[in-house]
């Protein structure tokens, strides 16, 4: 209709403007906007430049057209070719205030809204929905919009999308990353107390919008968490008691302060019947438990605080997984039952007062006659008070008790522990002033008991049965349990007159530091003691203390007697008047005594102690009374200690057992015949011969000599050794007359002694060795007069240089250029020999170190030997086990006999680059060398040099070195060899049998020329052998039986390969023969089952009978022309082997069975013409190839049509042999021939591809033709 319309005014305004003539022009009125906007264009010939659409703000252009307000007929610029050319045309611009937005999905239907110019929809249509994919519409801008709109859905892969989700939990903030439609499966974890937790998750920090994790995440978002604490509680007052436990944690720590509220009580039921808790500690600010705070839960330990004033009744009943209970603090209000039903528990400690007066109250019992509700288990029972006293009956019947302590207690009612029959451990507290008569009285299996006082009091009825039930002391024994054996008395200052009379259960007292004093028979009868051990704090010890102790065996106290200064003598304490009853009365089972506080020791103190056996004396002695220990036939051994200053007359006379006595320099005097009568002494020790540093006298002067004279008379035959101080200053005349059995005087601390011939020697510990393996040194008697010290060295000036004779015995020795200004040029025969020197410093300008100057240093580790010492004895290191590493100057040419004998440490040897020879054991035992390379000035190695050594690889470069037999006997460990070897010995005489079963290895350097017979036959270690040119000669078996040798090289002069020269080699693989070789002799390489390959030399002649018998890898042969002799079963190898000859027909020279049983031999044949395609050995013959044979390890065999350029015409007999593995062949059409048996051995053939069946297209010969044997 609307076209209708358009047509006819157009029409109708060609009539109107027919006739006008057009090269006026038309003009055409744009109106805009009311008749105030127009712009006028001028038409010519109907063609008309339009003007650009115009813009108002608010609203979009949407056409000219010809008519106003109904906007019908839409202006086109064509239509003004149809009008009057002068006319005038009005067109109108069409404005609107909306625009379209269609919205557009693949696959979708579109979806469309109008929107009002400059605004943006409320909200976006959904986007339809796509499997595996998010959907968002395009990002617009809607409010800029000014036309219509087309906005495309976008589609992501949703497994690449993610959201981020913040998490508030407090002042820490964490994010997490969520994957577009994933729920939050699993939070971010917030370090909060561990009495707190995070209730919830909420979208706004008020916590009132809670997140659903059920929700799928398609946006990111904001989360805040809210803490809570897993404890419920309830105010009290400004505080919070807890009422119970929201948590599943079975050990709590509970808090002091719950959100910042102080937590001072435990309420009723809190934790009642909560069944996961195993341990609870409740802080100190808590004051009180409510009833059945705890009742019937699983709690198997609780720590409570000293702040508890209440607890509730029954606030612990039927915790039957408690164990252990401690309630610290005092006068706590306790509810009735509070443990009523504690089957298991076993140790309690308990504070007693207000209404706890016996135990069974907590228990349920409403008396102490019901006492027998305690539980069975209950064992160990503290109970402490505040200055009160123990109730009467307060523990009566109270029979699984084994251990009771009370603390506070004040006194103790009869019958306290009436019925505990089963208690063994009573500690009764120092606060006690009065203990009932018989207050412990049944208590029949007690053991130990720890009280501060005897008695009802400290001064009333003082014996120990009054607490049991005697009258007297003399009924101790009838009334005190036999079981009894431990009292300890702490806080004691005075153990009365017969405290314990007639103890004899006893066998342990233990005595408190404050004891001052001990009664007359305090301990009389007490047979049971085996040890005492007396305080410091002693004062006094009354007569005959310990009479009649009999079983006595170690005695500890602080002085001898009855007080350190009256009746000075070991009896006093049991019963002995006097020191010349000792014996008599002292027990005879006494063994030990140790004084401790005592600086003298008064005459006769220990007199005729023959039962003792040790005496251990106090640190700060210094003075020993006359015969102090005569007679004390059971001491061995007396070493006496600094600060001892003076020793009394005859101090140890007559003490037939002592066999060794140390008196230290701190002594100044010494009485005379301190040893008299001491016949079985064996060594002494002493700071001087005589009375002081200065009397000069003989050695019988500590055995009642008068004079030297009397040395034989009273010295015992016994003395072997003596060593005296070297601060002594000098012996009297003949001060060693007629010692006979003196062996050594020693000076002490230079170790220098005089032996039983008066010669001067170097000391040395021969403990474990059965003689002196050498001859010791020796100097004239007066060189003691030379004889010098400085810092622990001993030394003597011989020609005005240093020669130092017995080292420091220290650690470190550091020995100096210069001392007293000369020259240290010789360590001296055995001058560290058997001491303890970790490292030593040498001076430069050393010239010698003698024979054993270090031997049997265990320690050693480090010493720096100076460049320019030319000179080190036998045995100078030899068995310095720790030794390491070492570095021998170049001035040394020789290593002496075991220098390093038994040095197991030693790894590392420099040696001297000028050395030319190591003597006998040199390197014997050094279990710890690896390999040694010698300079070429080594000539002489020998005999048993590297003995037993670790040595693994040695070079031996000099062509003239001399190896002894033996050289490297019992070498377990040495593998690799590198030699010259000219003489006619066997190779085996430097070793021993372990070389064929250790040799991996042998160099043999230039210069050798023969290799004898049977020289290597047996090396069965032996893997590789260099031998040099120089060799002409090899002789038979030369290798026979060298199962490891894998490859050799031959010496290109060698002509001939002697007979069974590598027979049994199993392990040979590769061999090299020399271009001169001639001849190879019978059985030269027999059984080398390993042996693959061989290249004769074009020299080759003659191959003798069985020379490669048994070579069962030898896969092939190739037999140069010039070969005249192959002799019988020369290459009978048991398998067929191919052999390629370059003779046209066997040579009449050639054994008839030369090749065993093989049936693969191939004549004439010209080697240039061989080659290898993969695995098949081709020959070309003419301008046609031939397969000669084909690996046996072969699985699948495709011969090609061609190789090398030329056809596949021809398969030789057994060219397919032995393929065990072979399961696809296939021969190609170019084959004219398959020779008879061509595929022998070989069964497992599954696809077989041939060009026809037989022998060739023109033969008739079955498909058996060409197998053999499958």
């Amino acid at each position: 209709m609307l076209k209708k319309i358009r047509l006819l005014l157009v029409l109708f305004l060609a009539i109107m403007l027919f006739g006008c003539d057009g090269s006026t022009g038309m003009t055409v009125k744009f109106h805009i906007e009311g008749e105030n906007n127009v712009v006028t264009v001028k038409a010519k010939k109907g063609e008309i430049v339009m003007p650009n659409d115009p813009y108002i703000d608010g609203f979009i252009f949407d056409g000219w057209y010809l008519d106003d307000g109904t906007f019908m007929v839409e202006f086109e610029p064509e239509m003004l070719k149809e009008m009057l050319s002068s006319s005038v045309v009005d067109v109108y611009a069409k404005w609107r205030d909306t625009i379209t937005i269609i919205f557009r999905a693949e696959g979708a239907e579109d979806i469309i809204i109008t929107l009002k110019i400059g605004t943006s929809p409320e909200e976006l249509p959904d986007v339809p929905e796509k499997t595996g994919f998010f959907g968002y519409w395009d990002a617009v801008d809607y409010s800029q919009l000014r036309g219509d709109t087309v906005v495309q859905a976008v589609y992501t892969d949703a497994s690449d999308l993610k959201h981020h989700i913040n998490f508030y939990c407090g002042d820490t903030q964490k994010q997490l990353l969520v994957s577009h439609g994933d729920r939050v499966f699993q939070y971010p974890t917030f370090e909060i107390d561990e009495d707190y937790f995070i209730e919830g998750w909420y979208f706004d920090e008020d916590f009132t919008q809670p997140f659903n994790n059920e929700q799928p995440i398609n946006d990111n978002l904001t989360l805040y968490g809210n803490i809570s604490s897993f404890y419920t509680t309830e105010p009290l007052g400004e505080d919070l008691i807890i009422t119970g436990y929201l948590g599943s944690k079975s050990n709590l720590v509970i808090p002091e302060k719950i959100f910042d509220k102080v937590v001072s009580g435990i309420a009723d039921s809190a934790f009642a019947d909560v069944d996961f808790l195993k341990t609870v500690t409740i802080p100190f600010t808590v004051t009180t438990i409510g009833e059945e705070a705890f009742a019937n839960s699983s709690i198997q330990e609780i720590t409570l605080p000293d702040t508890l004033t209440e607890i509730g009744k029954s606030a612990f009943a039927g915790c039957t997984g408690l164990t252990e209970l401690s309630i610290p603090g005092s006068n706590i209000q306790f509810g009735v039952d509070i443990l009523t039903g504690c089957t298991n528990l076993e140790s309690l400690a308990v504070p007693f007062g207000n209404q706890l007066t016996f135990l069974g109250y907590l228990f349920g019992a409403a008396s102490a006659a019901e006492n027998d509700l305690v539980p069975e288990s209950l064992q160990s029972v503290e109970a402490r008070a505040d200055a009160i006293s123990l109730a009467a009956a307060a523990f009566i019947n109270c029979t699984s008790l084994t251990s009771l302590r009370l603390h506070g207690f004040t006194s103790i009612g009869e019958a306290a522990f009436y019925g505990c029959t089963n208690i063994k451990e009573l500690e009764l507290p120092a606060s006690l002033n009065e203990i009932a008569l018989g207050a412990l009285s049944g208590l029949n299996n007690l053991e130990s008991l720890t009280l501060s006082f005897i008695g009802e009091t400290s001064s009333k009825n003082t014996y120990l049965g009054h607490l049991f039930g005697a009258t007297v002391a003399s009924e101790n024994v009838n009334f005190i349990p036999e079981g009894l054996q431990t009292i300890t008395l702490s806080y004691t200052k005075t153990i009365p007159e017969n405290a314990f009379l007639n103890c004899s259960s006893l066998v342990n007292i233990n005595l408190s530091d404050g004891l001052e004093e001990i009664g007359a028979h305090a301990f009389s009868g007490c047979s049971g003691l085996k040890e005492i051990n007396l305080p410091s704090s002693l004062i006094s010890i009354g007569f005959a203390a310990f009479e009649d102790c009999s079983n006595l065996e170690t005695l500890v106290l602080p002085f001898i007697g009855e007080t350190d200064k009256t009746n000075n003598y070991l009896g006093h304490l049991f019963g002995a008047a006097s020191a010349l009853e000792n014996a008599q009365y002292i027990p005879q089972t006494l063994r030990k005594v140790e004084i401790y506080h005592v600086t003298a020791l008064p005459s006769r103190a220990l007199y005729n102690c023959s039962m003792l056996e040790e005496i251990i004396l106090p640190d700060d002695l210094e003075s020993i009374g006359e015969e102090a220990f005569a007679l004390c036939n059971g001491l061995v051994s007396i070493e006496l200690a600094s600060p001892l200053k003076t020793i009394q007359n005859r101090a140890f006379a007559d003490c037939l057992g002592l066999k060794e006595a140390f008196i230290p320099d701190s002594v100044q005097s010494i009485g005379f015949a301190i040893f008299e009568g001491c016949d079985n002494l064996e060594n002494l020790r002493v700071p001087f011969l005589g009375e002081n540093f200065e009397a000069f006298a003989h050695l019988g002067y500590f055995f009642g000599a008068p004079t030297y004279e009397d040395n034989a008379t009273y010295v015992p035959a016994s003395l072997e050794e003596l060593v005296v101080s070297d601060k002594c200053y000098g012996f009297g005349t003949n001060a060693f007359y007629e010692c006979n059995n003196l062996r050594t005087v020693t000076m002490f601390a230079s170790g220098i002694f005089l032996d039983s011939e008066l010669m001067l020697v170097f000391a040395y510990d021969m403990a474990g060795h059965e003689a002196y393996p050498w001859t010791v040194p020796t100097y004239p008697l007066e060189a003691i007069s030379k004889l010098r010290f400085w810092e622990g060295f001993a030394y003597f000036v011989e020609n005005n240089q240093v020669r130092i004779i017995r080292g420091n015995n220290q650690e470190v020795a550091n020995i100096p250029e210069t001392i007293e200004g000369y020259p240290v040029k010789t360590i001296g025969y055995y001058t560290f020999a058997n001491q303890k020197v970790k490292t030593v410093s040498l001076p430069e300008n050393l010239d010698v170190i003698e024979d054993y100057a270090f031997y049997n240093c265990t320690d050693l580790e480090v010493i720096s030997l100076p460049e320019r010492l030319d000179s080190i004895g036998k045995s100078a290191f030899a068995y310095c086990e720790a030794l390491e590493s070492i570095t021998l100057p170049d001035n040394l040419t020789i290593i002496s006999e075991s220098l390093f004998r038994h040095c197991s440490e030693l790894q590392n040897v420099v040696l001297p680059q000028y050395l030319e020879k190591i003597s006998i054991y040199a390197f014997t035992e050094c279990t710890s060398i690896t390999d040694l390379s010698l300079s070429t000035s080594v000539y002489l190695i020998e005999g048993y040099a590297f003995d037993n050594s670790g040595i693994n690889s040695i070079v031996i470069p000099n062509s003239e070195a001399y190896i002894e037999y033996n050289a490297f006997v019992n070498c377990d460990n040495l593998e690799s060899i590198t030699l010259h070897w000219k003489d006619n010995r066997d190779f085996s005489a430097i070793f021993d049998e372990r070389a064929n079963t250790v040799l991996k290895e042998i160099t043999i350097l230039e210069g050798c020329v023969a290799i004898k017979n049977r020289e290597f036959s047996g090396y069965t270690a032996l893997e590789r052998i260099t031998l040099p040119d120089t060799v002409t000669s090899i002789g038979y078996s030369a290798f026979n039986g060298c199962t490891k040798l894998a490859n050799i090289r031959l010496p290109k002069n060698l002509t001939i390969i002697d007979e069974n020269t590598f027979f049994n080699c199993s392990s040979l693989e590769e061999i090299t023969l020399p271009e001169k070789l001639t001849d190879i002799n019978y059985g030269a390489f027999r059984n080398c089952t390993r042996l693959m390959h061989i290249d004769f030399p074009a020299t080759l002649t003659q191959i003798i009978d069985r020379a490669f018998e048994g070579c069962s890898s030898l896969a092939e042969v190739y037999l140069p022309l010039n070969i005249t002799f192959i002799g019988q079963d020369a290459f009978n190898t048991g398998v067929n082997t191919l052999f390629l000859c370059a003779a046209p027909e066997l040579p009449e020279r050639w054994n008839q069975n030369w090749a065993g049983l093989s049936q693969n031999i191939h004549w004439n044949i010209d080697y240039e013409q061989i080659g290898r395609f993969e695995k098949m050995l081709y020959l070309i013959e003419g301008n046609a190839v031939t397969i000669l044979s084909v690996d046996q390890d072969v699985v699948e065999l495709i011969i090609p049509e061609q190789i090398a350029g030329f056809p596949v015409t021809k398969i030789r007999s057994w060219a397919i042999k032995y393929c065990e593995n072979l399961r696809k062949l296939v021969i190609p059409d170019t084959t004219l021939t398959i020779e008879a048996g061509a595929i022998v051995a070989t069964r497992g053939i599954q696809s077989l591809t041939l060009p026809f069946l037989g022998g060739s297209r023109s033969d008739n010969e079955p498909l058996s033709y060409i197998f053999y044997g499958n």
